[in-house]
């Protein structure tokens, strides 16, 4: 069911807390039962998790003390506030603290090399504070959601006749995989928030979850376990756009606010094609998604998915238009937000027809020794907004400069010299010099990288981030 996703080799579960490739002997470790398949190194992307608790201990310790200075100068008014927002602050770090300690038991007992871009992928998935509305809006029976899980599950048990396996993606906290794992035999939640599937699958289990929620004034919130046992879930941390499902293997896949978040909405439904079963059902519960060319028409009208999709090889059982009002906080604080959101509910099932569909080139070209792959040619992707900053701090107690990628507007850390290393690859991409030209001249300008760690980088500006795209050399 599950293979290796540098090679596509099979796993074997030796030692019992890694899966380890039989072919070409990666490594994906398993934390308290949640399966690790990130690329390129799911072990040295560990220790990204674990910046993300010492990253909230930093911005809760500079807010508790920006409060506690208002409050020393005389903002008697919202001492209450302010009283409640420190212990909300400190709880939430116990509880979360608790969530990460798997992660870091696992990362002391195998220790892995964390450091560079080649080695740990820029992780995009939400962190364990950002996690905890979810788990509110799944398992504290807010209509709304109540509402969706109802559809969804109808829907799924009218078009699967296989009840064989399923796959929720952007599992979230897991409360539509409970629901739909009582239709089917076995069912996946696949999420890149390692510490958001850890706390649903303790949740499952039986442990009832306390902490509070800040986006409700800071009020506590206990979350109950399920009253009774689904049938068999599996959880799976990993990068939707590089499933570590064998083709062909699942009856039905789920998707849930995913498709407009994703790098390359094609590439991912290509990737969604491939793990289903010969018709195999989709359904997609989603704000609508952008059109990539031409960029400024925005996102996709309903009436034009059923071209869309056709043409990746899908038939549309079913499609309308929601309405969808995410994390609704009302019934316990009314002074809060809430935005209700277009949603594009659809039912596509993989053709059964014999279809000319163009297979997307395998991800473990890049991980396995080849020559193809350094004939193809690198261009960036028209439209997608890519800039470089740079922030040197005041205090004095800061040293050095930080850097930052901004990718279609999302910011995200990066060490100077891979900023500057970037921006040199960048302006190699002409659209005619080879992955083999791009990485001589690298060569000549002194810049250490082996050819592994080189298309190691080019697999994560690819199909990570759909920054570059890749084309045949014409002739070759």
């Amino acid at each position: 069911m599950l293979y290796c996703l540098a090679c596509h080799g099979d796993l074997t579960d030796s030692p019992p807390d890694l899966w380890v490739c039989a072919d070409c002997g990666k490594q994906y470790p398993s934390i308290n039962g949640v399966d690790v398949f990130i690329l390129p190194d799911a072990l040295s992307a560990l220790p990204a998790y674990l910046r993300e608790i010492d990253d909230t201990k930093a911005e809760f310790s500079a807010i508790s003390t920006s409060l506690t200075a208002a409050e020393t100068t005389g903002a008697s008014a919202l001492a209450t506030r302010i009283a409640r927002n420190q212990s909300g602050m400190s709880a939430n770090l116990t509880f979360l603290e608790a969530v990460y300690q798997p992660i870091a038991d696992f990362v002391q007992n195998h220790p892995c090399d964390a450091g560079g871009f080649a080695a740990n992928p820029l992780k995009s998935g939400y962190t364990g504070d950002h996690m905890l509305p979810y788990f509110y809006q799944d398992w504290c029976g807010v209509a709304d959601y109540e509402a969706v899980k109802n559809l969804i599950c109808q829907t799924a048990t009218a078009h699967c006749q296989d009840k064989g396996n399923a796959a929720v993606l952007g599992a979230g906290a897991c409360g539509l995989l409970y629901s739909v794992a009582n239709h089917f035999q076995k069912s996946y939640g696949v999420d890149l928030s390692l510490p958001g599937l850890l706390m649903a699958k303790t949740l499952i289990e039986g442990t009832p979850l306390s902490f509070q929620l800040k986006e409700a004034d800071w009020q506590e919130v206990t979350v109950a376990p399920p009253t009774s046992a689904a049938n068999d879930i599996q959880f799976i941390t990993a990068d939707v756009m590089a499933l570590p499902f064998k083709s062909g293997t699942l009856s039905l896949v789920i998707t849930q606010y995913l498709l407009d978040i994703v790098s390359n909405a094609e590439l991912f439904s290509q990737e969604i094609y491939r793990v289903l079963k010969p018709s195999g059902v989709w359904i997609n519960f989603s704000k609508p998604f952008s059109v990539q060319e031409p960029a400024e028409l925005g996102r996709y009208r309903l009436a034009e998915l059923p071209d869309y999709f056709n043409k990746l090889g899908f038939v549309v059982e079913d499609m309308s238009c929601q309405r969808f009002t995410p994390f609704n906080l009302a019934t316990i604080d009314a002074e809060t937000d809430n935005v209700d959101d277009v949603v594009h509910f659809f039912t596509l099932r993989k053709s059964a027809a014999l279809m000319q569909i163009p297979e997307p080139k395998p991800i473990s070209r890049f991980f396995t020794k080849n020559a193809a792959v350094w004939h193809e040619i690198p261009r960036i992707v028209e439209g997608r907004g890519v800039g470089f900053f740079q922030k040197r701090p005041l205090n004095d107690q800061l040293q050095g400069e930080l850097w930052w990628l901004n990718v279609m507007g999302k910011f995200i850390a990066v060490p100077a010299e891979m900023a500057l290393l970037l921006e040199s690859l960048f302006a190699l991409m002409d659209g005619e010099r080879t992955l083999t030209a791009v990485f001589s001249i690298f060569q000549d300008q002194g810049v250490a990288l082996t050819e592994a760690q080189f298309l190691i980088l080019i697999y994560c500006l690819n199909r990570q981030y759909a920054l570059i795209d890749l084309h045949e050399a014409v002739g070759l």
